[in-house]
């Protein structure tokens, strides 16, 4: 689920809802991805039919179709210009597409340490645009540079192989990751040391808002202070 001013673009099942403006329909497979344009009237859905959707949330039409995968869409993230989005796969490929001209600038392959390619489940861009980070299905962090395509860190998340990761957020200050897997488990790393220094352990598997600041956990919702960084409320939800 995504917010942005007066609206709010969901995929969940079980989502409470205010007032419905507006469904977008066109994928052939369910969203499992919703994400906005920051500063745009426009919202991006990705699908296991592997293909992004840009919408245009005032007419709740699709203005265009990025094809950049083979396999189900895992992760979406718009890149601070606004100029870019990036998408991942569980082809094993991350994307980088100009949505100004709509086309799909490179895809690159996330290879294991045998070579071998792996699944992407999750994907998001710093805040500074210059860097990104990626989960895998085998449970690993990937980070890449931006500008020279390349793989430059990884964090091994979870200790069994198949658990994967199922969200990668960076703070605001662009100091610190989190990553959530399906173990339930939050881990925060301090990019600068190249260190997990806090671990959460959560009811079930994890996801996060774009800003960083919320976790949502399989029913329980975790709100962190970044620049402390310390654990502001643990939370369970009531039906």
């Amino acid at each position: 689920m995504t917010v942005k001013k007066r609206y709010i673009a969901s995929n969940c099942k079980n989502a409470v809802c205010i007032q419905v403006v507006s469904i977008l329909r066109g994928h052939t497979k369910k969203v499992t991805n919703v994400v906005y344009h920051p500063t745009e009237q426009l919202v991006f859905t990705g699908s296991p039919d592997a293909t992004v959707r840009v919408w245009g949330v005032e007419q709740g039409q699709c203005a265009s179709i990025i094809r950049a995968h083979r396999g189900a869409v895992t992760g979406l993230s718009v890149h601070a210009t606004g100029d870019y989005l990036l998408s991942s796969s569980s082809d094993g490929q991350w994307a980088f597409s100009d949505l100004r001209h709509g086309r799909v600038l490179v895809r690159i392959s996330a290879l294991d340490k045998s070579g071998t390619q792996q699944s992407l489940t999750c994907a998001q861009f710093h805040p500074d645009g210059l860097i990104l980070g990626t989960g895998t299905g085998d449970g690993e962090v990937k980070i890449w540079d931006v500008k020279e395509r390349r793989n430059v860190a990884n964090f091994g998340h979870g200790a069994g192989a198949n658990q994967p990761v199922t969200a990668v957020a960076f703070s605001e200050n662009g100091y610190y990751l989190a990553t959530g897997g399906a173990d339930g488990q939050v881990k925060l790393w301090d990019l600068r040391k190249l260190k997990n220094f806090k671990t959460l352990q959560l009811q079930r598997h994890t996801h996060s808002f774009p800003d960083g600041r919320i976790f949502g956990g399989g029913g329980a919702i975790a709100v962190f202070n970044w620049q402390t960084p310390a654990e502001l409320s643990t939370s369970v939800p009531t039906p």
